[in-house]
């Protein structure tokens, strides 16, 4: 008979263990996941990416718009293209602005000072909250009066 009443007290107590084992796990997931909803983490890639104001055919305006061609890099017939990194945070600004790939004579220092002067983008979104995202984009230097090689990108023409 004390078998029996240990075996179902040992039981119980398992089960109770179990019980509140499973208990605390939902409870720790459910704190990690709204921890990283509010995270100051940088992200590489998220559900909606950020956005230059208009797209990357406004982008690709500014850039133009507002682009001085060093005088450096003019005497010496550097051209190509500077790529940029910056980390678009939560509130669309732009911060951490440097070069990951350059060609020099005036002209990452010039990348640097566009990026630096565009407006604030769209944030990325992850799970319908803005997130810190870290984007590239290229700044294109084409000495002036040379054809763009990058005029017609992306059309394809049947010969």
């Amino acid at each position: 008979m004390k078998k029996i009443i240990y075996l179902g007290l040992g039981l119980s107590l398992s089960l109770f263990s179990y019980t509140s084992v499973q208990a605390q796990a939902k409870d720790t997931s459910k704190t990690k996941v709204v921890k990283k909803e509010n995270s100051n983490e940088l992200l590489y890639y998220t559900e909606t990416m950020p956005q230059y104001p208009g797209g990357n055919d406004a982008m690709k305006k500014f850039i133009r718009e507002n682009l001085k061609y060093p005088q450096e890099a003019l005497d010496k017939k550097v051209k190509g293209a500077v790529f940029v990194e910056v980390n678009v945070e939560k509130d669309g600004s732009l911060s951490d602005i440097s070069v990951v790939f350059g060609i020099g004579s005036g002209c990452n220092e010039e990348a640097i000072r566009i990026a630096k002067a565009m407006p604030k983008w769209k944030p990325g979104l992850k799970n319908g909250m803005p997130a810190r995202v870290l984007m590239r984009f290229p700044v294109m230097f084409e000495l002036p009066g040379e054809k763009s090689m990058y005029q017609n990108q992306g059309d394809m023409k049947k010969k």
